[in-house]
């Protein structure tokens, strides 16, 4: 096990940046996970990790060892591919045994070696078994115990679960949380499946374009955004996000309203300057968002597009309001709305987030002996909404 630390990392590919000045932290004997959508970076750096890919500037480091510049060979890291990377004319047994074989190591030390990985990997059936023989959960427990058999100090995974079935996904993320819970190797996991990340990770790294939006773990990230990027990627389904202005008051209260005849008033202070306005990203997740009957107070209407059963009790209403489309998750045991319908509906107020329009960044209220100040209050406009 080791701590991997990476210092000002940057990598161009021509005049395409796929990292710029990222550090970041793994802690020894950590499961991190890396995920956001193609192309920001996040197996550019598994790579350099791995030492396939060398930065243009920074520097990576095993504990006290700067490995920068180190070959692969001599980094004490496994690696295990999206594609699991076999050899098909290979037993079982012999694909666990070839990197030990190539690097001499004595026959009878990779044979206890091999019986050790597979009784880990519960291969011990299949040792005589070639790769075609396999199921898929078969292959990536193999190419598993391949990437463990020389003990690595760091175990690196670059989307393995991907070519696997929904069903068998779901189990192996089960299993490989399991495995390094039993050996305690740190890993370092890349994927662009949040719902894997959230479900396997110690802490997980949000990347976009290259850099960091946000570290920490699974469910702060989920409950405390500290991006609008973040909190659209982060969650199932993801936060719904849209459109508002925010105007602070000479008391130092802002007043938040997306001009579809709801407003609020959050009190502060706010560290904005009293008189100032601002465009903001107004965000609330589906789980958030209360269906409420006639007569009870509501902040938005919003008609209903599609109804979606996601497994179980849980329902989906994908609503439109104005021009953007809201999810609300809604429990099967009541009466539902239908496709055309139209709904009355109430934000959880302690649980909305403001976001910067401009940077995605999170707005903040100032504190007061250390403690948030601001929570939302509905000021309702007009009477249309009571």
């Amino acid at each position: 096990m080791v701590m991997v630390r990476v210092d000002a990392l940057t990598k161009r590919f021509g005049e395409t940046s796929a990292l710029t000045e990222l550090s970041v932290e793994v802690a020894d004997g950590e499961f991190f996970v890396m995920v956001g959508p193609s192309g920001c970076g996040k197996t550019t750096l598994l790579r350099i990790l791995a030492g396939l890919e060398r930065p243009d500037s920074g520097d990576v480091w095993f504990g006290d060892r700067r490995v920068t510049t180190t070959d692969p060979g001599s980094r004490e890291v496994g690696m295990v591919f999206q594609n699991y990377a076999l050899y098909p004319h290979l037993s079982v047994h012999e694909n666990l045994a070839f990197g030990l074989r190539v690097r001499h190591t004595n026959r009878n030390a990779v044979r206890v070696r091999v019986a050790e990985v597979a009784e880990l990997l519960e291969l011990q059936d299949y040792l005589d078994r070639k790769p075609k023989q396999l199921s898929g959960g078969q292959r990536q427990r193999v190419a598993l115990g391949r990437a463990i058999m020389g003990r690595p100090q760091l175990l690196l995974m670059d989307e393995p679960l991907s070519n696997l079935d929904a069903i068998l996904r779901e189990r192996m993320r089960i299993e490989l949380r399991r495995f390094h819970d039993r050996v305690g190797i740190t890993t370092i996991y890349v994927t662009h499946d949040q719902k894997e990340a959230v479900s396997m990770a110690d802490r997980v790294m949000v990347m976009n374009n290259g850099r960091i939006e946000q570290i920490g773990p699974p469910a702060d990230i989920i409950r405390h955004p500290l991006t609008e990027f973040a909190a659209r990627f982060m969650g199932h389904p993801p936060m719904n996000i849209w459109r508002a202005a925010m105007e602070v008051t000479a008391a130092g209260v802002a007043r938040v309203s997306d001009g579809s005849g709801a407003a609020w008033t959050v009190p502060g202070p706010w560290p904005t300057a009293p008189g100032s306005s601002l465009d903001v990203w107004l965000g609330v997740r589906p789980r958030d968002v209360d269906l409420v009957g006639p007569g009870e107070v509501a902040d938005l209407t919003a008609t209903v597009e599609v109804v979606e059963r996601g497994g179980g009790d849980d329902v989906f209403l994908h609503c439109r309001h104005r021009d953007e489309t809201l999810v609300i998750s809604v429990n099967d045991g009541r009466a539902l709305p239908r496709s055309g319908d139209e709904v009355r509906l109430k934000l959880r107020l302690d649980r909305v987030h403001l976001f910067k329009a401009d940077t995605g960044a999170r707005i903040h209220p100032s504190t007061v002996n250390g403690h948030a100040a601001a929570t939302l209050a509905p000021l309702l406009v007009g009477s249309e909404l009571q």
